[in-house]
């Protein structure tokens, strides 16, 4: 019993499922007159707004352009006269456009120009007034030039024309001491080159010399000083000799004295002259008049020099003074 009952659903399935495809096909063979994007129900709803939308925006054109219809009629006269007058202007400037072609034409033919030459010098006209400037200036400076030329002209009129070869060798000796002037100059300074070097040596050796001066200076006083380079004009010798006369005329003073009743005293002559050193000449300060004498200018003078040799012997018994000569000849 159940098994008749399933196999009954199971037919009423199938024929379900038949009569499902059938339809299936009906639809579809319905829907191919239907544009793809209408086929779904919200875009439907969307395109039938849009003609909604679209519908009353041509009811709106229509009646703006019924309204603007009665008024052209109502401007149609008007408008007739204005493209009356509009084709009688356009007439007149189309004669007038002829006209100035014919002449603009004639201008060119006069003026042996092309339409093309026309074209090509169509950019100049805007410059036309510097150029015409510029032109007057150029015709001045070309009488200018002209003027010049004319005076030059006749400056050399009666001139003779140069020896062009005789100028060109004297080019040739030119360049040639041009290039020995230049090898010259090179040469001069490559030398200068070795004279600043050695100047700066040089300088460099003058300040090393400096130096040795300036620390060799003490030393350098000192000898100048012994050689006699001093306020006495006296070198060491001499001042060593005068040191020990001056003892020898102390010790003579002592005879000399109570000899001339004090008067004299033996002393060194530190401005003599003569052969002699000077400061060690020999004069007599004579204490009546207080000043030096020449032992020449006193009285007695074989008797002072017996005087002069016994006071020697008693110092020296080998060595012969006389005061005034024998110091002289040193």
């Amino acid at each position: 019993m159940e098994e008749t009952a399933r196999d009954a659903l199971r037919d009423e399935l199938t024929d379900l499922h038949g009569q499902t495809a059938a339809k299936t096909a009906q639809l579809d063979e319905m829907l191919t007159t239907v544009p793809e994007n209408l086929r779904d129900s919200n875009a439907l709803a969307v395109a039938a707004e849009s003609s909604s939308r679209l519908l009353a925006e041509r009811l709106e054109a229509k009646i703006a352009a019924e309204k603007a219809a009665t008024e052209t009629r109502e401007a149609s006269p008007a408008a007739r006269k204005d493209v009356q007058a509009a084709d009688t202007t356009l007439k007149n400037s189309r004669d007038r456009h002829t006209n100035a072609m014919e002449t603009f034409r004639s201008r060119l033919q006069s003026a042996d120009l092309t339409q093309e030459d026309y074209i090509a010098l169509k950019p100049a006209i805007d410059t036309i007034d510097d150029d015409r400037e510029r032109l007057d200036d150029y015709r001045r400076q070309l009488a200018i030039a002209e003027e010049v030329a004319k005076k030059a002209v006749d400056a050399v009129r009666d001139q003779t024309r140069s020896n062009l070869q005789e100028l060109e060798q004297m080019g040739l000796e030119v360049e040639e001491k041009l290039k020995e002037a230049t090898n010259q100059r090179a040469g001069a300074g490559h030398h200068r080159d070795q004279l600043t070097k050695l100047r700066d040596e040089l300088a460099e050796v003058l300040r090393n010399l400096d130096e040795e001066e300036a620390a060799s200076g003490p030393l350098r006083t000192l000898a100048a000083f012994l050689n006699g380079d001093n306020p006495q004009k006296l070198d060491i010798e001499t001042f060593a000799i005068g040191a020990m006369f001056d003892q020898v005329l102390q010790a003579a003073n002592l005879r000399l004295g109570p000899m001339t009743a004090n008067r004299y005293q033996l002393e060194r002559d530190h401005e003599g002259v003569g052969r002699g050193r000077r400061g060690l000449g020999i004069q007599a300060f004579d204490v009546h008049t207080g000043k030096p004498r020449a032992t020449t200018t006193l009285s007695g003078g074989e008797s002072f020099k017996a005087f002069s040799f016994h006071l020697a012997s008693e110092f020296d018994r080998h060595i012969t003074f006389d005061f005034r000569s024998e110091f002289e000849r040193q």
